[in-house]
Protein backbone atom coordinates (compact mmCIF):
# COMPACT_ATOMS: atom_id res chain seq x y z
CA UNK A 1 0.00 0.00 0.00
CA UNK A 2 3.04 2.26 0.64
CA UNK A 3 4.24 2.20 -2.93
CA UNK A 4 0.83 2.85 -4.69
CA UNK A 5 0.82 6.00 -2.56
CA UNK A 6 4.29 6.66 -3.41
CA UNK A 7 3.29 6.68 -7.34
CA UNK A 8 0.51 8.25 -6.61
CA UNK A 9 1.90 11.03 -5.52
CA UNK A 10 4.26 11.54 -7.70
CA UNK A 11 1.92 12.55 -10.84
CA UNK A 12 0.57 15.16 -8.43
CA UNK A 13 3.67 16.70 -7.48
CA UNK A 14 4.81 16.40 -11.16
CA UNK A 15 0.84 18.34 -12.34
CA UNK A 16 1.50 20.71 -9.48
CA UNK A 17 5.00 21.51 -10.61
CA UNK A 18 3.56 21.96 -13.97
CA UNK A 19 0.86 23.86 -13.38
CA UNK A 20 2.98 26.37 -10.54
CA UNK A 21 5.41 26.79 -13.78
CA UNK A 22 2.96 27.92 -16.05
CA UNK A 23 1.60 29.96 -13.45
CA UNK A 24 4.58 31.46 -13.29
CA UNK A 25 5.19 32.32 -16.89
CA UNK A 26 1.85 33.48 -17.63
CA UNK A 27 2.38 36.28 -14.78
CA UNK A 28 6.02 37.04 -15.99
CA UNK A 29 4.92 37.31 -19.52
CA UNK A 30 1.61 40.33 -18.40
CA UNK A 31 4.44 41.69 -15.97
CA UNK A 32 6.97 42.17 -18.90
CA UNK A 33 4.30 43.47 -21.32
CA UNK A 34 3.55 46.19 -18.69
CA UNK A 35 6.23 47.61 -17.04
CA UNK A 36 9.07 46.54 -19.65
CA UNK A 37 11.81 43.95 -18.95
CA UNK A 38 14.04 46.64 -16.66
CA UNK A 39 11.03 47.35 -14.37
CA UNK A 40 9.95 43.44 -14.02
CA UNK A 41 11.74 42.25 -11.05
CA UNK A 42 11.43 38.41 -9.67
CA UNK A 43 9.97 39.64 -6.38
CA UNK A 44 7.45 41.01 -8.35
CA UNK A 45 6.38 38.16 -10.21
CA UNK A 46 6.08 36.00 -7.41
CA UNK A 47 4.14 38.19 -5.54
CA UNK A 48 1.34 38.81 -8.89
CA UNK A 49 1.68 35.06 -9.04
CA UNK A 50 1.39 34.48 -5.62
CA UNK A 51 4.22 32.12 -5.16
CA UNK A 52 7.29 31.76 -2.57
CA UNK A 53 10.03 34.28 -3.95
CA UNK A 54 12.58 30.81 -3.90
CA UNK A 55 9.50 29.05 -5.62
CA UNK A 56 10.49 31.15 -8.79
CA UNK A 57 14.24 30.39 -8.58
CA UNK A 58 13.49 26.70 -8.35
CA UNK A 59 12.10 26.59 -11.57
CA UNK A 60 14.10 29.33 -13.26
CA UNK A 61 17.59 30.99 -12.91
CA UNK A 62 15.78 34.34 -12.86
CA UNK A 63 14.86 36.82 -14.92
CA UNK A 64 16.77 36.21 -17.96
CA UNK A 65 15.84 32.46 -17.94
CA UNK A 66 12.53 33.08 -17.90
CA UNK A 67 12.32 35.65 -20.51
CA UNK A 68 13.84 32.86 -23.15
CA UNK A 69 11.38 30.39 -21.94
CA UNK A 70 8.79 32.77 -23.01
CA UNK A 71 10.96 33.37 -26.27
CA UNK A 72 11.12 29.60 -26.97
CA UNK A 73 7.14 29.41 -26.51
CA UNK A 74 6.71 31.77 -28.93
CA UNK A 75 8.98 30.23 -31.30
CA UNK A 76 8.03 26.85 -30.58
CA UNK A 77 5.71 26.73 -34.37
CA UNK A 78 8.94 27.42 -36.16
CA UNK A 79 11.35 25.18 -33.36
CA UNK A 80 8.85 22.46 -34.88
CA UNK A 81 8.92 23.39 -38.43
CA UNK A 82 13.02 23.37 -38.17
CA UNK A 83 13.00 20.68 -36.62
CA UNK A 84 11.33 18.23 -39.35
CA UNK A 85 14.02 19.23 -41.81
CA UNK A 86 12.53 17.31 -44.72
CA UNK A 87 14.84 15.45 -47.42
CA UNK A 88 14.97 18.28 -50.11
CA UNK A 89 16.68 17.02 -53.19
CA UNK A 90 15.70 19.82 -55.59
CA UNK A 91 16.44 23.60 -55.36
CA UNK A 92 12.55 24.38 -56.06
CA UNK A 93 11.81 22.25 -52.87
CA UNK A 94 14.69 23.80 -50.67
CA UNK A 95 13.09 27.46 -51.54
CA UNK A 96 10.11 26.07 -50.58
CA UNK A 97 10.88 25.05 -47.58
CA UNK A 98 13.19 27.95 -46.74
CA UNK A 99 9.78 30.33 -47.87
CA UNK A 100 7.62 28.29 -45.58
CA UNK A 101 10.14 28.79 -42.62
CA UNK A 102 10.42 32.38 -43.28
CA UNK A 103 6.72 32.66 -43.33
CA UNK A 104 6.33 31.24 -40.25
CA UNK A 105 9.00 32.96 -38.77
CA UNK A 106 7.62 36.81 -39.46
CA UNK A 107 4.04 35.58 -38.47
CA UNK A 108 5.11 34.60 -35.47
CA UNK A 109 7.07 37.87 -34.74
CA UNK A 110 3.86 39.96 -35.55
CA UNK A 111 1.39 38.00 -33.90
CA UNK A 112 3.90 38.22 -30.67
CA UNK A 113 5.17 41.49 -31.59
CA UNK A 114 4.43 43.08 -27.94
CA UNK A 115 6.86 40.36 -25.84
CA UNK A 116 9.16 40.96 -28.91
CA UNK A 117 9.64 44.60 -28.19
CA UNK A 118 10.35 43.28 -24.67
CA UNK A 119 12.76 41.18 -25.69
CA UNK A 120 14.60 43.86 -28.15
CA UNK A 121 14.73 46.13 -24.65
CA UNK A 122 16.11 43.27 -22.88
CA UNK A 123 18.87 42.50 -25.58
CA UNK A 124 20.29 45.93 -24.94
CA UNK A 125 20.17 45.65 -21.52
CA UNK A 126 21.07 41.94 -20.50
CA UNK A 127 24.44 39.53 -22.04
CA UNK A 128 22.59 36.58 -21.01
CA UNK A 129 19.60 37.29 -23.54
CA UNK A 130 21.61 38.27 -25.99
CA UNK A 131 24.69 35.40 -25.75
CA UNK A 132 21.00 33.42 -26.00
CA UNK A 133 19.72 35.22 -29.15
CA UNK A 134 22.75 34.76 -30.86
CA UNK A 135 22.73 31.16 -29.68
CA UNK A 136 19.45 30.94 -31.62
CA UNK A 137 20.10 32.82 -34.54
CA UNK A 138 23.40 30.50 -34.92
CA UNK A 139 21.17 27.50 -34.98
CA UNK A 140 18.61 29.24 -37.26
CA UNK A 141 21.33 29.68 -39.82
CA UNK A 142 23.10 26.28 -39.54
CA UNK A 143 19.70 24.60 -40.05
CA UNK A 144 18.53 26.85 -43.26
CA UNK A 145 22.30 26.02 -44.60
CA UNK A 146 22.55 22.17 -43.87
CA UNK A 147 19.16 21.43 -45.50
CA UNK A 148 19.23 23.88 -48.43
CA UNK A 149 23.10 25.42 -49.37
CA UNK A 150 24.66 21.48 -48.79
CA UNK A 151 22.11 19.99 -50.91
CA UNK A 152 21.92 23.17 -53.53
CA UNK A 153 25.99 22.69 -53.55
CA UNK A 154 25.39 18.95 -54.90
CA UNK A 155 23.67 19.92 -57.51
CA UNK A 156 25.36 22.82 -58.83
CA UNK A 157 28.62 22.15 -60.54
CA UNK A 158 31.85 23.12 -57.90
CA UNK A 159 35.86 22.02 -57.67
CA UNK A 160 34.84 18.20 -57.51
CA UNK A 161 35.61 15.09 -55.89
CA UNK A 162 38.82 16.66 -54.47
CA UNK A 163 37.05 19.34 -52.25
CA UNK A 164 37.38 18.36 -48.69
CA UNK A 165 34.22 17.95 -46.38
CA UNK A 166 34.18 19.24 -42.68
CA UNK A 167 34.40 16.41 -40.24
CA UNK A 168 31.91 17.08 -38.26
CA UNK A 169 28.95 17.72 -40.50
CA UNK A 170 29.97 16.59 -43.68
CA UNK A 171 29.66 20.28 -45.67
CA UNK A 172 32.22 21.56 -47.57
CA UNK A 173 35.03 23.27 -45.91
CA UNK A 174 35.17 25.91 -48.40
CA UNK A 175 32.15 27.64 -47.44
CA UNK A 176 32.52 29.15 -44.50
CA UNK A 177 29.70 29.42 -41.67
CA UNK A 178 27.91 25.96 -42.46
CA UNK A 179 29.40 24.15 -39.39
CA UNK A 180 28.29 25.29 -35.89
CA UNK A 181 30.87 26.16 -33.24
CA UNK A 182 29.84 23.17 -30.88
CA UNK A 183 28.43 19.95 -31.15
CA UNK A 184 25.51 18.77 -33.14
CA UNK A 185 21.77 20.77 -33.65
CA UNK A 186 19.40 20.87 -31.17
CA UNK A 187 16.46 23.33 -31.90
CA UNK A 188 14.07 22.12 -29.25
CA UNK A 189 12.50 23.93 -25.71
CA UNK A 190 15.30 24.49 -23.30
CA UNK A 191 14.27 23.46 -20.06
CA UNK A 192 15.16 24.83 -16.62
CA UNK A 193 14.91 23.32 -13.29
CA UNK A 194 11.70 22.08 -12.89
CA UNK A 195 11.02 20.21 -15.97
Amino acid sequence: MNSVTTVQRRPRRYLRSRITRKLILDTAMQIFLLEGYTKTTIARISEQANVGYGTVYSHFKGKDDILNRILDHVLSDLYNLLGSQPELSRPREYYNFFQKVMQTLFLLVEEHRPIMNVYGEALVHSEDIAAYWEELLQKFRFVIGRVGVYRLHRELPGPGPAEQLHPECQHPQKRPGLCPPSGPLYLGNRQGKGE
